[in-house]
């Protein structure tokens, strides 16, 4: 029951813990050929918002302060 919830969960929003895991599994690197770190997520995402300010790919889990992007966001 716990694992059906959690992959409907990550077919809407993926975490930042969840998007890195993904492209290291698919093995995306960096422009440098590195493994991407959450620094440059974190970077990635500033970008993104710079750019598409008024899209909404982004959702903040109130509670916690962790944010969260949609699925579309991520590829």
């Amino acid at each position: 029951m716990w694992r059906d919830s959690e992959q409907i969960l990550d077919s809407i929003f993926l975490s930042y813990n969840k998007i890195l895991k993904r492209l290291q599994l698919s093995g995306i690197t960096t422009k440098h050929g590195k493994e991407v770190k959450h620094v440059d997520l974190r970077k990635a995402v500033d970008v993104m918002l710079k750019k598409h300010p008024t899209c909404r790919w982004r959702s903040k889990k109130v509670r916690s302060r962790k944010y969260f992007i949609l699925v579309e966001g991520y590829y």
